[in-house]
C-alpha cells in the first residue's frame, strides 16, 4: 500500500470516528504510532484534538476505562494530564477509539534528560501523587500486579534451558534463580499506609516536554493504562530503574539526586523515610530484573548485546550482585 493511499484510508477513518463526536476536522497531523495505539492530530473549528485508535487486545476496554479516569481526574484538577473530550469510548471494527483533548509539547529521548529535566520529572510526580491522594478511584492493587510478574519471572528462570542460554550465550549468570525473597518484599509493601493511585509507567514516552521553554517544563503526562493502588514510593522505583539505565549521560547515583532528592522529595518531604529504606531498594531492584527478563523473553539472546539498554541493565545487575559475569 502506497504512503498516500495509507494517508487517504486514515483520513477517512478519522473523518467517520469524529462524525460519531460531532466534529468534522479540517487540518491533519502526521500520525503517531505508540505501543498500545495510534495516535491521529486534528484541528475542528478552532480546537485541536487527538483520536486514540487503540490496539486490539483482550483487556482493552479495561484498560482505556483505567486511563481515562485518572487522568480526567487528574485534568480536572489542573494537572497536564490527558482528558477526555466526553468520555465515549468507539468501536471501530474489532478496535476501540476514543477522542481526547489536544496536550502540546514532545517527547524526550533519555540520553537528553538534563539535571533540570531530571528535577521536573520528579516534583511534577510529586504534584501528580499530592493530587491522586485525594480521589477515591477504584484501582488493582500494585502487589497483586508485581505477583504476577514476579510468578512470571520465576518460571522463567527455573528453566534449564533458560540457565544454560544464559551462560553459553550471554556469559551471565544469576546470584540466584530463587526469587522468593521478593515475594517477602511486595507482602512488606502492603503494610506500608498512604495507599493512592500510581501511574506506574511514568516513563519518557509517556512525558510530554515544552522544549522551548526557558527551563525544561513537563506540559502532559499519558497513558495510565498500567495505573494501579500502593505505595508512591512504587511508582518511584519503577521509574528510577528506567533513569538508572536509559540515562546514560547520567550516573545512576546522579539521577536518583536529581529526580528523587531535588525533584520528588523537595515535594514530597513525608516520604522521604520510606524512599532512604532497603525496601525501596529492593523494589527498584525487582524492577531492574524484571526488565532483564523482558529483554530476554522478548529478545534472540545472540543480538542482546548489540543493545545497549540491554547492556546498561546487565551491567548494573552485576554491579548489584543480581548476576554474575561468568
Amino acid at each position: 500500500m502506497s504512503l498516500a493511499t495509507r494517508e487517504t484510508i486514515e483520513t477517512k477513518l478519522v473523518d467517520s470516528v469524529c462524525r460519531l463526536y460531532g466534529l468534522t476536522p479540517t487540518t491533519y497531523t502526521i500520525p503517531n504510532k505508540g505501543y498500545r495505539n495510534r495516535s491521529y492530530g486534528f484541528i475542528a473549528g478552532k480546537e485541536h484534538y487527538n483520536l486514540l485508535l487503540y490496539k486490539r487486545e483482550a483487556r482493552a476496554l479495561e484498560l482505556i476505562k483505567r486511563a481515562n479516569s485518572v487522568g480526567d481526574t487528574l485534568a480536572n484538577s489542573r494537572f497536564p494530564a490527558r482528558q477526555t473530550v466526553d468520555g465515549r469510548i468507539i468501536r471501530v471494527g474489532n478496535r476501540l477509539a476514543c477522542l481526547y483533548q489536544y496536550i502540546p509539547g514532545v517527547t524526550i529521548p533519555w540520553e537528553a534528560y538534563t539535571r533540570r529535566h531530571l528535577t521536573e520529572l520528579g516534583s511534577t510526580m510529586a504534584q501528580m501523587h499530592h493530587l491522586l491522594s485525594k480521589t477515591s478511584l477504584i484501582l488493582p492493587a500494585v502487589e497483586d500486579v508485581l505477583k504476577a510478574q514476579l510468578a512470571e519471572m520465576s518460571v522463567y528462570f527455573n528453566q534449564p534451558g533458560v540457565l544454560r542460554a544464559l551462560q553459553i550465550k550471554l556469559r551471565l549468570a544469576l546470584t540466584t534463580k530463587d526469587l522468593v525473597g521478593y515475594a517477602v518484599t511486595i507482602d512488606e509493601l502492603k503494610t506500608l499506609s498512604g495507599r493512592q493511585p500510581l501511574h506506574m509507567d511514568y516513563v519518557r514516552g509517556n512525558i510530554l516536554f515544552d522544549e522551548s521553554a526557558a527551563a525544561p517544563t513537563i506540559t502532559g503526562v499519558i497513558d495510565f493504562e498500567k495505573a494501579a493502588m500502593g505505595h508512591p514510593l512504587v511508582d518511584a522505583a519503577r521509574t528510577l530503574a528506567f533513569l538508572a539505565v536509559d540515562c546514560k549521560y547520567q550516573t545512576p547515583a546522579r539521577a536518583q539526586r536529581y529526580f528523587l532528592h531535588t525533584g520528588y522529595l523537595n515535594n514530597a518531604a513525608d516520604l522521604e523515610n520510606e524512599m532512604s529504606t532497603n525496601l525501596f531498594t529492593q523494589v527498584i531492584n525487582l524492577f531492574l530484573l524484571h526488565d532483564f527478563y523482558k529483554f530476554l523473553l522478548h529478545n534472540p539472546y545472540e543480538a542482546l548485546n548489540e543493545n545497549h539498554h540491554f547492556r546498561r541493565t546487565a551491567a548494573l545487575l552485576v554491579q548489584k550482585r543480581l548476576l554474575r559475569l561468568l
